[in-house]
């Protein structure tokens, strides 16, 4: 006989059936959630993993005279020579600092420096993804930091190099997270760390300046961020101090900002640099502007603030140092590629005709991008090296340094005229005069100019390898004459001259004959 449920059992019973259809639901959630985390985790590190193989084709490509100048100071300060006082070099310690750990953990070799700042770059890479997370969803993330990977190794803005900017980007772009994440303190400690790998840094400062004045935040907050963006150049200062203050207050006030900075060099002069610059660089740059359009319209009005004060301190950080050389807009690539990401998530929600217009003008702009860029991941190391830059001397200078090396002393030094400081740092020779070691530190300093001349007076080199132009100053043919005196022309290309000094015993090798080849087309 059946008998009929009851309207409790029939409850209890819907019950249990619902509570096990949720267990089930809720336990296949969560393993989604789970294989999501874990994809988004493999995306992650695939994105890092990438950014570093990129930078493989430009590993190789020669020495550039701003890494060689970097890598002189970092390996022979403090053992030999002093910064600021004997090295000037206008960069703070932190610089320094971080080349001496790339050299000690990575190697010596352009190779190893290179791959040092990929490794490095890596951290920038993934505060881009965080920065970009605050504003969109986690693939948003994953796709700004693709971008960066890809466009912070453009060769039109030397992103392959181990330029200072390189350097500073990174605690930049974490100021920033802080800044908008409130935490004001370390936002300013984050900028007083971007200064010391270059001055740039300070765009940093003012970004939280402009951004606590729109949001109208206490004082004290800012006052907090002052404080902590000054702690890293006071111990900078105390440094200087204990060393020379007089040469640690020439090198960054008497020849950097009086003579190559925004406020010292000629309007005219800067943006007739300024159009050069983005002739050479500008596609790329272009290429991150358009798809940023959709996130100006898309978003609400305190984020389109805070990306609009952060791209107009990146200009004067940009602008600081009056050149406007292509590595300036390294600075910023970070901003854009937060913007692009944001601007192309946009996009979807816009009409198709937006989906045109900014499909038409990337296409159009890539292939320009193809033309300044890309196709340099296809060339081999000594021809990219060329095509960025004409200059023979960067070809053979590791034969130029073994030479040097195999043909002088350990104790001896040398003389480049008038600057590729990478062959000092090549050779493992100290410069005679430490002071110059760039081109454009002899033009603008005549006292610099009369050291020179009376070091080549005094036949203190051991070797003098004239490599660039004389300076203005010695149009009188006061060195060519220093040089006959007191040298004898050993080696000459077309692009360059040895001359050993005449006191010199020489230590050659009977096989060092060939050490340079003659040769006046670059070799690739």
């Amino acid at each position: 006989m059946n008998y009929p449920i009851r309207p409790t059992e029939q409850f209890r019973i819907a019950k249990n059936l619902f509570s096990h259809i949720t267990s089930l639901t809720t336990s296949n959630r969560i393993a989604e959630q789970r294989f999501y985390s874990t994809l988004q985790f493999f995306l992650l590190i695939s994105v890092c993993i990438f950014s570093v193989m990129l930078r493989i084709p430009f590993l190789e490509v020669p020495f550039i005279t701003d890494e060689g100048g970097a890598a002189y100071a970092a390996t022979f300060w403090p053992s030999h020579q002093m910064l600021y006082k004997d090295i000037n070099y206008d960069r703070f310690q932190g610089f320094f600092l971080i080349y001496k750990a790339i050299l000690f953990i990575f190697g010596s070799s352009v190779s190893s420096i290179r791959l040092g700042m990929a490794v490095y770059n890596v951290g920038t890479v993934i505060s881009v993804i965080v920065l970009t997370g605050r504003f969109g969803n986690k693939n948003t993330a994953l796709l700004a930091g693709l971008l960066f990977s890809i466009f912070s190794i453009s060769p039109s803005i030397e992103g392959f190099t181990a330029n200072s900017e390189m350097f500073a980007i990174l605690p930049i772009t974490l100021s920033a997270l802080m800044l908008w994440d409130k935490r004001w303190g370390l936002s300013g400690i984050l900028a007083g760390v971007a200064v010391m790998f270059k001055p740039i840094g300070i765009s940093a400062l003012l970004l939280i300046v402009m951004w606590g004045l729109f949001q109208r935040s206490p004082m004290r907050k800012l006052g907090t961020a002052f404080l902590g963006f000054l702690l890293f150049p006071i111990i900078s200062a105390i440094h200087g101090f204990i060393i020379d203050w007089q040469s640690y207050w020439d090198t960054f006030v008497t020849y950097r900002f009086m003579a190559f900075s925004l406020f010292s060099q000629e309007q005219s002069s800067q943006l007739t640099k300024l159009y050069g610059s983005l002739k050479h660089c500008g596609a790329i740059i272009l290429f991150l502007i358009i798809p940023s359009v959709p996130c100006i319209f898309g978003y609400r009005h305190p984020v389109k603030m805070f990306f609009l004060f952060w791209a107009i301190t990146s200009v004067f950080g940009m602008a600081l140092g009056g050149e406007w050389h292509w590595h300036y807009f390294v600075q910023i690539i970070p901003q854009l590629c937060v913007t692009c990401a944001l601007g192309l998530v946009e996009l979807k929600k816009k009409a198709v005709q937006w989906h045109v217009a900014i499909l038409l003008c990337t296409l159009l702009n890539a292939g320009l991008c193809y033309t300044t860029d890309f196709h340099f991941f296809f060339k081999k190391p000594n021809e990219i090296s060329w095509l960025m830059y004409h200059r023979p001397e960067y070809l053979v200078s590791g034969k130029i340094a073994k030479y040097i090396l195999e043909s002088t002393s350990p104790g001896d030094t040398i003389y480049v005229a008038f600057g590729q400081a990478d062959l000092y740092y090549q050779s493992h020779r100290l410069a005679a005069v430490p002071q110059q070691l760039y081109w454009k530190q002899i033009e603008q300093n005549k006292d610099l100019w009369l050291k020179v001349l009376k070091s080549i007076q005094n036949q203190e080199p051991a070797l003098v390898v004239w490599v660039q132009r004389v300076p203005h100053w010695g149009r009188d043919g006061s060195f060519h004459k220093a040089i006959n005196e007191g040298y004898q022309l050993e080696r000459e290309l077309p692009f360059l001259a040895l001359y050993r000094n005449k006191k010199y015993k020489s230590m050659r090798r009977s096989t060092e004959t060939n050490t340079l080849q003659r040769k006046s087309q670059p070799d690739y």
